[in-house]
């Protein structure tokens, strides 16, 4: 069987395996990607169309990368070949590190929407610039203040004790 003919085979069931995500999705109501509008932003929503897609590539990602033709030549140039597997591994890697950068992004946005929210709530300069700069928890615990919560102290971890020899 020709490499393009499974190629199409195991996209359709990698779709198949979408459509049923989809059936078992508890927000089904919609067929094309939408996005939801919130008070505090927009949630994208893949819908079944989506959902079979990302089925679909997932299914050819993990057949070309452990399946029977992970090693299959693609392209034959001289020295080097380009093989199946090393297609899908870049595919991968390249869905991950897009991944990676737009949640580092998304980070930073929601940092400074906070700090800017948090001037609008008559916060200090400091207390805005904490928020907007600071670690997830010192950002969490100004916002905390803010709103007159205390935080406990810190629980101080239980000695450790030796044990004692037995008499001799």
């Amino acid at each position: 069987m020709a490499i393009w003919v499974m190629t199409l085979i195991v996209l359709g069931a990698g779709g198949l395996g979408g459509a049923v995500a989809a059936l078992l999705s508890e927000d089904k109501d919609y067929l094309l990607p939408t996005r939801a509008v919130g008070a505090t932003g927009t949630v994208y929503r893949p819908g079944w169309v989506g959902l079979i897609v990302t089925g679909a590539v997932g299914a050819w990602l993990a057949w070309g990368l452990y399946g029977p033709v992970a090693s299959a030549s693609v392209s034959d140039s001289g020295d080097y070949a380009l093989t199946m597997s090393t297609i899908c591994g870049a595919v991968l890697v390249g869905t991950g590190g897009s991944k990676w950068m737009s949640s580092q992004i998304d980070k930073r946005l929601l940092q400074q929407a906070a700090g800017t929210a948090a001037l609008a709530n008559s916060a200090t300069t400091t207390q805005a610039q904490t928020i907007a700069t600071g670690s997830p928890m010192e950002a969490l615990g100004t916002a905390r203040t803010m709103i007159g919560i205390v935080d406990p102290p810190m629980k101080q971890p239980r000695p450790v004790t030796q044990p004692t020899p037995p008499p001799a």
